[in-house]
């Protein structure tokens, strides 16, 4: 798998990273971004960390060494989550919404046993082949089983 460090700040890279295209990033070195996810967390989430999160354990389980990082990371996104369940929509919104909506179910203009059957070359020479295929079949079939 290969990994491009896009937030690079000296935007180059370096000699050893051009060696190691396929190598990962030390991701405890690396802070993250507001709006990065971390991945590659092949263990899943510290036993600690999801008892914080669940509500089992106090937070000052979770306010040492590692997990500090990830519990300011959740932090974060509880607390924007929290901001984002309490914005309402302004208030014409749903009026044009419901306007915009038609108010009868839309109809097709002609039912689909009435519509014009177009049949292209390649479609044509298709159904030859296969209605060709099919009769050989079954003339075979009828032969084999007259003997």
């Amino acid at each position: 798998m290969m990994f491009d460090d896009l937030h690079n700040p000296d935007h180059r890279r370096s000699s050893e990273s051009e060696r190691r295209r396929g190598a990962r990033f030390d991701d405890q070195s690396r802070v993250l971004s507001d709006r990065e996810v971390p991945l590659g967390q092949r263990d899943g989430m510290a036993p600690a960390l999801h008892g914080w999160l669940d509500g089992e354990l106090p937070e000052a389980a979770v306010r040492k060494g590692d997990l500090a990082r990830h519990a300011e990371m959740w932090r974060r996104i509880n607390r924007e989550a929290s901001q984002l369940r309490h914005l309402r929509t302004p208030n014409g919104v749903e009026d044009r919404i419901m306007a915009a909506v038609p108010q009868t179910v839309p109809q097709a203009i002609t039912p689909w046993y009435q519509r014009e059957f177009v049949v292209t070359p390649a479609v044509a020479v298709s159904a030859g082949t296969v209605l060709v295929a099919v009769g050989a079949s079954l003339a075979t079939l009828v032969v084999t089983l007259v003997r």
